[in-house]
């Protein structure tokens, strides 16, 4: 399945991310949120859409306080778990 555009640049953001200092890491994420949507860090934002894309849904789990079953809630914990590359 090819890749689309927005999740190749997402990826690229992602890699080019990892490359940086922790100071200039702050600069650009923390500081500047110029470069981001503001919602995720770039290697959270890479992996969740990339699973959306490849067909996947979050779900929340039974025993967290913290996802809302009835509304389809997905805490951010439990987002962050079910999105992990293996």
């Amino acid at each position: 399945m090819k890749e689309p555009k927005y999740l190749k640049d997402l990826r690229k953001e992602y890699e080019y991310s990892k490359t940086l200092s922790i100071k200039d890491f702050d600069k650009r994420y923390i500081d500047e949120k110029e470069e981001w949507s503001g919602f995720y860090l770039p290697s959270h934002e890479y992996f969740l859409e990339k699973f959306l894309y490849e067909g996947n849904e979050l779900k929340p789990y039974k025993n967290c306080s913290v996802c809302d079953h009835q509304n389809d809630y997905v805490c951010f914990d439990c987002e962050s778990l079910q999105i992990q590359p293996s």
